[in-house]
């Protein structure tokens, strides 16, 4: 018998019931692992999002800041004034139209960008721009490094009305400075160079005078504006109760950095007497003694500024009550004084790297001076161009000299040319570039017969006086810019080693010389100008009284106008001025380097000046223009009233251009 086994049948709904849970549990794993990562994704994207706006808006910040910068939204001033103390904590916020703040430009912690500044040292040579952003737990932060601008030293032409590059003598300014429109110009300055032993107590000043350095020995003057003594100016006395009576003057000491008033107060043993003055101004000065003996003649007179940027501050401490004491004035002792906010604004002007090196500069050396005079795109040459006319001046006499005595019409005037123009009405014909290359008189030496030069104010002439062995004498003569225009310039090139002398000694009350401003009707035509000057209205102007007081130059000189002549020296030029010289134009006696000198010479007087002079120092000479030795210039008369640079606008403009003095040097991103 066989015996059989059936396979034992499963209950198919617990096998159903199993894979059920079986794949619900895999559908948890796999759906609880995609909702992590799901999390993890979205706290990632969270993260970088809040991480890249972070980095987005610390950018943009970093951005506009710089360009607040760039336009004088935030000013260069401040910038410095927050570097110096460390600033930190500054917000930088910013919202949208509904005044929502925009990411990171809030004023919470978890929603700002903050600034912080440094600089490097007390100059603020360089300076650190530190910003943070924060966004939720996000920090981004950025550097920025503004290093300042290389400020190169201008060497323009004529910045100053009065610029000597030596040591003055007697200075024979009778009236210096004086402005005739009642303005009151940036640029009025008598900047003195190497010092000064000047004694003539009847020269009236109105410029500010500026002591670049050298021993101010003496300086007796009537004073009308500031004394500024720069770093390098030294007070030094040659006698015993050496007084500086400069009533009514405020006298600073100003330095770009802060210096001891010691190293510029060497008074050699004498007695040093400020009389009259209205402050002693200190700025950016330090002070625990005076080695030597002062005095000031009243109480309060002593004034002690810290200069920080634009701004100044007083600061007594920078004088201790040592100084204050030893600055007696017959037993009293001093206290310090009040500034006006006039004199902080002039102190920090004048105790500013800006002032030093922008508005006062340097004397430009020949190659600087000539360099910034372009001819066609070049610069002007020391010499004249080869293909330049060649003169005699009898030939200019000859052919374009009138005489004053045989000019008797209007109509015969008409017919007479102009220097360098064959015909007066053919414009085109002009031939500008001349060199006279002799020297002689290019007058008469007869006051009653003087010889006239027209030249054409709606053309550019350029004129070399090249023989260095003969005086170019303009006595007895005038050259005249008839009609003349701001766009064009009447130059004349004194070649190395050329003397010139302007007008002559014979008589008074007669004036010649160089005539090129506008005087209405007699500027338009040669025969209006030869009748205004037969008619002796030149010589009347010149003595003529212009605002209730005897000013001794024309009304014409209303420190407005321009004149349109240059006169430039290359170098070792001397240019004589004798009695009834007159000069209305710009003159700059240049020399190649420190060795050689050029000068203006005094003798007798009037001489009259409406213009700019730049010259290593004035000169006694005789009547026949020979350097006197043992004489001063105290015979001479020079009266000059302000007259506007060159390249002055006449309307001030309507946006003032800004420059931002630094420059970024680098961007950095780092993590705090």
């Amino acid at each position: 018998m066989v015996k059989r086994f059936n396979k034992k049948q499963g209950s198919k709904q617990g096998i159903i019931l199993l894979t059920v849970v079986f794949i619900l549990a895999m559908a948890i794993i796999f759906i609880s692992a995609c909702m992590l990562m799901t999390r993890a994704t979205r706290d990632r994207m969270y993260w970088k999002a809040e991480q890249s706006q972070a980095r987005l808006t610390v950018t943009s910040a970093a951005e506009a800041f710089y360009q607040a910068l760039e336009v004088g939204d935030f000013k260069e001033s401040d910038l410095k004034k927050l570097a110096t103390g460390k600033a930190s904590g500054i917000y930088m916020t910013a919202t949208d139209k509904t005044g929502k703040c925009l990411p990171g430009m809030g004023t919470t912690s978890d929603n700002c960008t903050m600034l912080s500044l440094k600089a490097k040292d007390a100059k603020c040579s360089e300076i650190y721009a530190y910003l943070t952003t924060t966004i939720g737990t996000e920090k981004e932060s950025v550097k920025i490094t503004f290093k300042m601008k290389d400020k190169a030293t201008p060497q323009g032409l004529f910045q100053n009305p009065v610029d000597y590059n030596g040591t003055t003598g007697t200075i024979n300014f009778d009236d210096m400075g004086k402005v005739m429109n009642g303005s009151n110009p940036k640029d009025n300055f008598l900047v003195v160079r190497k010092g000064t032993y000047t004694k003539d107590s009847s020269s009236n000043i109105y410029s500010d005078v500026i002591f670049v350095g050298g021993d101010v020995k003496d300086f007796v003057a009537n004073l009308h504006g500031d004394v500024v003594f720069l770093d390098d100016a030294k007070v030094n006395a040659t006698s015993a109760n050496q007084q500086y009576g400069w009533s009514g003057a405020n006298v600073y000491f100003a330095g770009t950095s802060t210096t001891t008033f010691n190293d510029s107060f060497n008074a050699g043993g004498n007695m040093i007497e400020f009389g009259g003055i209205t402050n002693l101004i200190f700025a950016n000065r330090t002070c625990n003694t005076f080695t030597q003996n002062a005095k000031v003649y009243n109480d309060d007179k002593i004034i002690s500024l810290k200069v920080s940027s634009s701004t100044a501050t007083e600061d007594t401490s920078l004088i201790s009550s040592t100084a204050y004491s030893e600055l007696s004035a017959f037993g009293k002792t001093f206290k310090p004084g009040t500034a006006t906010d006039d004199i902080k604004t002039d102190a920090a002007k004048y105790a500013s790297e800006d002032f030093t090196k922008k508005t006062i500069g340097t004397f430009a050396t020949t190659s600087k001076a000539f360099g910034s005079v372009k001819v066609n795109g070049e610069a002007l040459k020391t010499s004249a161009p080869s293909d330049y006319t060649k003169m005699s001046v009898a030939d200019v006499k000859d052919k374009y000299g009138i005489s004053l005595a045989t000019a008797t019409t209007a109509k015969s005037a008409e017919g007479y040319t102009y220097l360098g123009q064959t015909d007066k009405d053919d414009i085109t014909s002009i031939t500008t570039n001349i060199n006279i290359t002799t020297g002689g008189n290019f007058g008469t030496n007869n006051k009653t017969t003087p010889t006239v030069y027209f030249l054409d104010g709606s053309k550019d002439y350029i004129i070399y006086l090249s023989s260095s062995s003969a005086i170019y004498d303009f006595s007895t003569s005038y050259f005249v810019v008839v009609n003349p225009s701001p766009d064009h310039t009447q130059l004349i090139v004194l070649q190395s080693g050329v003397k010139v002398s302007i007008s002559s000694e014979q008589g008074s009350g007669t004036k010649f010389g160089f005539l090129s401003i506008t005087r209405g009707e007699n500027s338009g035509t040669p025969d209006s100008y030869l009748k205004y000057l037969k008619e002796g209205k030149l010589d009347a102007e010149m003595t003529a009284s212009g605002d209730g007081s005897s000013n001794h130059f024309s009304t014409y000189y209303d420190s407005v106008k321009k004149p349109a002549f240059m006169v430039l020296g290359a170098g070792s030029n001397q240019v004589n001025m004798f009695k009834g010289s007159v000069f209305e134009g710009y003159l700059g006696l240049y020399n190649p380097d420190e060795t050689t000198k050029s000068y203006i010479g005094i003798y007798n007087g009037p001489q009259v000046i409406y213009g700019r002079i730049l010259l290593d120092g004035l000169i006694p000479i005789d009547e026949s223009g020979n350097y006197k030795a043992d004489g001063n210039v105290d015979n001479g008369q020079i009266y000059m009233p302000y007259c506007p640079g060159p390249n002055a606008s006449g309307d001030k403009p309507d946006v003032e251009l800004y420059e931002f003095g630094y420059k970024v040097i680098s961007v950095d991103y780092y993590v705090e």
